[in-house]
Order: structure tokens, then sequence, then C-alpha cells
């Protein structure tokens, strides 16, 4: 993800490392997560496996959790223990990056009872990365195989830079991050060299946009003449744009958040960084984010070639390696209106650096962004998720917990 000296340290989402298996001998945090006077964090569960990816509700409450290594868990609204609802582990390429990475729930669950999921699996012996929907049943119980696989084939160049998260917005489509794939497809250089990103004919470095049949909306960016679907290739087949592309120009949006304060109009992009800059960037569509051209709002390496763009989209925020010790943006989530979290809390944004170990508040002022740290000590956090009430704050940790952030 950066220099060879901050290799190790960076490659923080890469199978979720070998810290991940010193931390699975015993299934306590390192670290006890500090929160704010009046805020309360609880253990909710713990599973077992590589490490838990992403969260999301079905409808009566219980939560689906997807671990890294192919399983994804139910934990029921009533229980502390986590049952298997599907096995995808026979088939799931789990190196690096690669696995279970994201989950998603149909808006419409009352008339389209789906689940989504976004896996990298093998296929012809390679690994590719594959978005499925699967039918639920009335008791909850997700039925093998899929439904239908939806997006299919998307290249795996290297191990890294899978992205993968799995988001519905308020017109009723599903959004889907796809990172870069860290090295040039088809052999040749990797990181901040690798083009695959400024590529409209590949799926990757993309914000991707289908409606929950795997279609690409009309009102996509890359629609008509000189387009096709990719949908099931990955890549076009004769350099035509892909009609599935929402967004462009990301090294590694590994979670994305819609704001539910405006009926899910409107998303945040968590874009890992290389080696000087992590960003979060609103979702626009035919937005051009710049990678590998740019980091942040900076010439791609630089701290001192930093000004707006007229080229490309800017991020709202950005924050440096150097000066903060925070170097791998994870997960994101609005705070919702009526959480009784209070006016400094409601409506802004909430974000985690798995490296510096904290949450921080992205408070809006004016349209000036300011962080501020809101939980620390917190161990490694992959994933944030409101409940259903917009109450409390579910996170993911690396070493397999569950954990939520209550107010009083």
């Amino acid at each position: 993800m950066t220099e060879p000296g901050r290799w190790s340290r960076r490659r923080f989402l890469s199978g979720f490392v070998v810290a991940f298996l010193l931390a699975t001998i015993a299934w306590t945090s390192a670290l006890a997560t500090t929160v704010p006077t009046g805020f309360h964090d609880d253990l909710v569960a713990t599973v077992a496996g590589k490490g838990p990816t992403a969260l999301a509700w079905l409808p009566n409450g219980d939560l689906l959790i997807a671990d890294q290594g192919g399983t994804l868990y139910r934990l029921p609204a009533d229980a502390s223990q986590a049952v298997v609802a599907l096995d995808l582990t026979a088939g799931a390429c789990t190196n690096g990056e690669e696995g279970l990475l994201g989950v998603a729930v149909d808006p419409d669950f009352a008339h389209h009872p789906f689940v989504y999921t976004y896996l990298t699996t093998r296929t012809g012996g390679d690994c590719v990365n594959r978005v499925s929907r699967w039918n639920v049943a009335n008791d909850m119980t997700i039925e093998s195989p899929p439904d239908q696989i939806l997006i299919d084939n998307i290249p795996t160049p290297s191990a890294f830079h899978k992205g993968g998260d799995l988001e519905f917005g308020g017109d009723g489509d599903l959004y889907v991050s796809v990172g870069d794939g860290e090295c040039k497809l088809g052999g040749g250089p990797c990181q901040n060299r690798n083009p695959n990103a400024r590529r409209l004919d590949l799926l990757l470095g993309k914000i991707l946009r289908i409606d929950r049949n795997g279609q690409a909306p009309a009102d996509n960016p890359f629609m008509g003449s000189g387009t096709q679907s990719c949908a099931l290739t990955g890549q076009s087949t004769n350099g035509q744009k892909c009609q599935e592309i929402y967004a462009t120009g990301l090294r590694n949006p590994f979670r994305i958040a819609f704001d539910p304060n405006d009926g899910d109009q409107s998303f945040n992009i968590n874009d890992v960084g290389g080696s000087k800059w992590e960003e979060i960037d609103v979702g626009k569509a035919g937005a051009d984010y710049g990678w590998n051209k740019r980091e942040g709002f900076c010439k791609t390496g630089s701290t001192r070639h930093c000004h707006g763009s007229r080229t490309f989209q800017d991020p709202i925020f950005a924050y440096s390696h150097a000066r903060t010790g925070c170097e791998a943006i994870t997960g994101g989530a609005f705070v919702p209106n009526g959480s009784g979290w209070g006016s400094r809390y409601e409506g802004n944004y909430l974000y985690a650096d798995f490296i510096c170990g904290k949450i921080f508040l992205l408070v809006n002022e004016g349209g000036q962004y300011r962080s501020q740290p809101f939980a620390t000590d917190t161990d490694k956090v992959v994933d944030l998720r409101f409940s259903q009430d917009g109450k409390a704050l579910y996170y993911t940790l690396l070493n397999g917990e569950i954990h939520k952030i209550t107010h009083d």
C-alpha cells in the first residue's frame, strides 16, 4: 500500500494480516475502548474466523455479520450467540484482502426478500470478485445456491485493494465499492503507477451502481452509444465504457455510508490512501476522484503540491499520515437525527482508522470539515453501522468482536 519501509504496517486489510492470527488466541480486546462521558461501550458478540468485515440488519432485528473467511453469521435480536447463516468458505479466496467483504439487505424486503454478498471466489482456477443475490426464507434462513449472480469476474490483479462494500441508496439501487486491484491488469506496475482506476472499460477502482436485478439504471453516467454492460465480464470486450460505473478514480474505497438524515440520497466514500493521505469523498454520479494522479487534495505522494482541482473531484476531508499517525481509513456512519446523541453528534459523520485505533467525529461547520476523536483504543475497527432505531453504533473489531456504543 505504500513504500517498502511501511509495507507491513499499512497492509492491514491484507487478509487482516498476521496480527489477527495472534489476536484469535483469546477472544478479548487487547484494549478497552474509551468513549466520551455519557456514552457506554459494550461487547455484543464474538464470531470465529479471519475477521468480521461488514454488518447488515434483517428487518426482524437480526444482525448479519460477514467474516472475511467466507462465513456469513446471523446474530438473533434476542441472543448473544451468532449462528452460521451461509457458508461460502469452500469457494472463497482469502489471501491478502480477499474474502467475504460485503453484505446488504434489500430495502424492500417484504416484496424482495434478498440478501446480497460481495465475495472473492475461485472460478476456472482464478480468483474473481462476485456480487450475488440470495433468497431469504420466511424463517430468515438464507437459501443456497444464490438466487442470481449480479456482478461477476471483477479481476484480481493481486490479492489487495478489493473495496467490497455493498450499500443500498434511497433510490433503491445497490452501490458497490471496488478497489483498483493494487497492480495493473495484465501484469505491470503496482501502487501509484497502477492505472486501473483511470480506465472506464474496467470495473476496478470504481463505485458501481446496479438495480436489484443486476441491471445498470438508465441514468447511470455511462450509458448509450460507446458503452456496454460489464456486469458478468468485469470489463468491456471492445474498449467501450462500462455501464455499471457510477464514479471512478478511487484507490481502495473500503467502505461507503449513506446518510439516513436525507433519506439515503447522499453518501460518503472512505478511500484508503497510499503513502501520504486518507480521504473522505462525497459520492457523485460521474465523478473522477483522481487516483492514481491525486491523493487527498495533493499530487500523489506529495504533501506540498496540494490545491483544489478543476479536473478531479476533491474530497471533503483528508488527513495526513505523518501529522496524525492514522494511516488507514475503514468504516463510516452518519449519526441519525433523533438518535438521542445530541446536537453535537446528530447529522455529523463518524469514521474509523484501523492503524491508530480511533473512531473520529467529522463535523461540518459551514462547509468546512473538522475532525475530532470520538472513541479511542478501539483495537482495529473495520466496519461501523447504526442500529435500526438509530440509537446504538455497532462496530466490528479485527479479533472477531462486535461492540456497540450507546448514549445515556
